[in-house]
Order: C-alpha cells, then sequence, then structure tokens
C-alpha cells in the first residue's frame, strides 16, 4: 500500500550511486534532490537525523520502536545505522563530480557535519565503514584534511578490532563473540566491507 512506503535516505543514496555509475542522470538527479529534501526537512541536527521520508515527501519523525535504527539516527543513542551517512556523503560527491554542480557537493559536506555531531560513536561502531567511503570522496574533492582524520580514525577503530586471524565479528549490536560462533558469510561480508574502505583510503595516506 502506498500508506506505507517510504522513501530511505540509505537506500535512495546507494540508488544514486549505481545510477551514477550507470550513466543514468536523469534518475541520479531526481535521487539527488530527494536526499536534499531530506536534509533541509530535518528539524533538530543536533540531536537526530531523521532518514525518510512518506511518499509524499513528508519527513517521518515518530516511528515504531522496532524499526527507529532504520528510520532515525539520534546522536545519545546506543545504536544506530551511521553507515548511510557514509553512503550519502560518497554519493553526493559523485554527483557533485558528474554534474560539475556545487549544490551536491554543498549537500555532502553537510552530511559530513552531521557525521561529526555523532561523535565518537559513529566512528567508533560496528556501522561505521562506509563512513571512510565517504570521507574519503569528500576529502578526493575538498583536500580537507579533517575528512581525512575522521577516515583514518574509523580506520585505526577498525585495526584494533580485528582478530588475529584478520576478520571482524559483528552481527545485530555485536552478538557474536568468536569466528567460530559467526556465520562465515558474515565473516567474509565483513572482511570485504571493512577492507574496501580502507584500500580506498590508502590512496590518501602516507
Amino acid at each position: 500500500p502506498v500508506e506505507r512506503q517510504v522513501v530511505s535516505w540509505g537506500t535512495t543514496s546507494l540508488a544514486l550511486a549505481a545510477f551514477i555509475a550507470s550513466g543514468r542522470m536523469a534518475e541520479s538527479r531526481a535521487a539527488g534532490e530527494a536526499m536534499v529534501a531530506i536534509l533541509e526537512a530535518q528539524p533538530d541536527r543536533d540531536r537526530a537525523f531523521y532518514l525518510c521520508t512518506d511518499w509524499s515527501g513528508s519527513l517521518i519523525t515518530d516511528c515504531a520502536s522496532d524499526v527507529v535504527p532504520l528510520r532515525v539516527i539520534r546522536f545519545d543513542a546506543e545504536v544506530n545505522h551511521y553507515w548511510s551517512l557514509g553512503s550519502g556523503m560518497a554519493a553526493l560527491v559523485m554527483l557533485h563530480q558528474a554534474t560539475e554542480d556545487a549544490k551536491w557537493l554543498t549537500a555532502a559536506k553537510s552530511v559530513f557535519d552531521l557525521a561529526l555531531r555523532g561523535r565518537p560513536k559513529a566512528f567508533h561502531s560496528l556501522s561505521s565503514p562506509k563512513i571512510i567511503w565517504g570521507t574519503t570522496m569528500l576529502f578526493s574533492v575538498t583536500r580537507d584534511e579533517a575528512c581525512l582524520d575522521v577516515a583514518v580514525e574509523i580506520a585505526d577503530d577498525f585495526v584494533e578490532r580485528q582478530t588475529p586471524e584478520g576478520a571482524w565479528l559483528g552481527g545485530a549490536a555485536g552478538s557474536y563473540e568468536n569466528l567460530e560462533e559467526q556465520p562465515v558469510p558474515l565473516s567474509v561480508d565483513l572482511a570485504f566491507d571493512r577492507s574496501l574502505w580502507m584500500f580506498g583510503l590508502a590512496r590518501y595516506v602516507d
């Protein structure tokens, strides 16, 4: 039903990256506009970032407790899905690079400012990896060392969390205590995700 459909910041950002990669610029701009609309509708950026609108474009600020992490990043909460801040930054920078329109870069910088409001949790979380993607993309265009500092901070945290086998433990709120308990597909996914963004970071550090 239409009344249950939402526009999700995280999903839209990943769709935007895919649209750009496939040369679908009309869809890319539409996705970018949807993301900017979500940014501009935020009622209190110092405390929270609401991630979804309903199908009519109204920001969703009231949601059931079981979907809260999917609908809002509360900067004082213990569990958040911070990854969408990273994918949002990266996708908006990609749109800026594809169109040379400064509007999208301004939006990406606004997302970076939001991520800083979540410090230190946003940079020391199981859901932080894609923030490296976003901050390195932003650094590649702006050369703002603050972006690179955040990426390095997250990568340092990953290295500290890495197991002797070279893997990472994950799951909902870090529910797995060892690799024997953790499903192999999840171990592979975590290793690929973290390694991918750290390889991207390695291009910009000595």
